[in-house]
């Protein structure tokens, strides 16, 4: 619930049983997106536009990403502020998927560019980029999930997004594959 400022936690009667935040990313940062990742909650914090709350207020480094366990407590932060900018979609990148290969992707409303960061260590990266080497942009930029390699599910090597072009009046969906000549990631 972006607007109230809290991950909300329902059961299967859709009655609300327990919600949680992280209280220490700063007064009018709530919770933007939320992805199930390996069996804890990986939760992003955008910054809310005021007075009414309803929109984030985009900007170089407004943005957080924490680590929850379903139940809500806090395990650790991933990365604040930097590259971040209204972070929302969020995976974890297979083997093969060049030097980004086990990282964490989050990619970010704001500037709608996706950045990498050591899932464990949190250190950053760099961000997906084009042929030409600029960082790789997609206006509106919402959700990130690979394949799961079944006939009709995509290679796992895939990245899927979605997007809101056009201020949100239009959607998109499209796939994003590592180019050719990447060295994989050794690190993680």
């Amino acid at each position: 619930n972006f607007h109230a400022g809290m991950v909300e936690v329902y059961d299967k009667n859709f009655t609300l049983v327990n919600e949680f935040t992280d209280a220490t990313v700063g007064l009018n940062f709530a919770p933007f997106g939320i992805q199930n990742i390996g069996g804890q909650l990986y939760v992003t914090f955008a910054k809310q536009k005021l007075p009414d709350k309803h929109d984030d207020d985009a900007g170089p480094g407004n943005g957080f990403v924490d680590v929850f366990d379903p139940d809500g407590t806090f395990v650790r932060r991933v990365a604040s502020h930097g590259t971040l900018n209204s972070p929302w979609g969020l995976a974890v990148a297979p083997d093969g998927f060049g030097k980004f290969s086990r990282d964490l992707l989050v990619g970010n409303f704001g500037d709608g560019r996706i950045n990498a960061f050591g899932v464990s260590t949190g250190e950053f990266e760099g961000q997906l980029i084009d042929p030409e080497g600029n960082p790789l942009t997609m206006n509106g930029l919402w959700a990130l999930q690979f394949g799961n390699g079944a006939p009709n599910g995509g290679s796992r090597q895939t990245l899927f997004f979605t997007a809101g072009i056009a201020d949100e009046s239009h959607g998109l969906f499209g796939s994003i594959r590592a180019g050719s000549g990447q060295e994989d990631n050794e690190d993680e």
